[in-house]
């Protein structure tokens, strides 16, 4: 069986935890003879510690002091799932606000032995469901990493990442400030889904 690590940073969004734990659930029941699905919680200094009433085994939360922002979070958790676990699969980077569906972590799983395994798997967001002046912002600031980059930035964080590249990802220092970006800025190989 492979492992599936689904790293996803909290900030006092602890209902839409749960949502997601629930879903994640029902991927594991479905695919049990599989996948083991395991649930690594970056809690970014939630004030709100209504933590997860559904805490199992098959959770980690990693309790953060103070907030370090969700890219800062993100950089965290990978450094914890490198240095730490010793099987890992798949590493699944993405969000716990319901902006990313649990079941499309198997299509990303799907497409990397399509790519060799040699590419991380980013999910393309065909709309975005913020309102309208995150969204204006969102425009703004892709505009702005496309000047400064020199590159277009077409999808968000929801991405897989094989064991093979984890060690390229975490020596990567521009991944605490912008997790795909500097994805992007690397030229560690990757792809998208839609």
């Amino acid at each position: 069986m492979k492992y599936i690590y689904s790293l996803t940073p909290v900030f006092n969004d602890w209902e839409s935890f749960n949502v997601l734990i629930n879903h994640v659930e029902k991927l594991q029941k479905i695919y049990l003879n599989k996948y083991v699905f395991v649930i690594i919680a970056v809690n970014d200094g939630s004030t709100d510690l209504q933590i997860s009433k559904a805490i199992k085994s098959n959770i980690t939360t990693l309790n953060l002091k103070v907030n370090i922002g969700y890219q800062r979070a993100i950089a965290v958790g990978l450094q914890y799932i490198y240095n730490e676990l010793e099987r890992k699969d798949f590493i699944v980077v993405m969000d716990s606000d319901g902006e990313d569906r649990p079941e499309d972590i198997i299509t990303l799983i799907e497409k990397a032995p399509k790519q060799d395994n040699k590419k991380i798997i980013f999910a393309q967001r065909q709309k975005r469901l913020e309102s309208f002046l995150f969204k204006i912002g969102h425009i703004i600031y892709k505009k702005l990493f496309h000047f400064l980059a020199g590159q277009k930035i077409y999808f968000g964080n929801f991405s897989v990442i094989l064991d093979a590249l984890l060690l390229k990802v975490v020596h990567q220092n521009n991944i605490w400030n912008h997790f795909s970006g500097g994805i992007i800025q690397s030229e560690i190989p990757f792809d998208k889904v839609l």
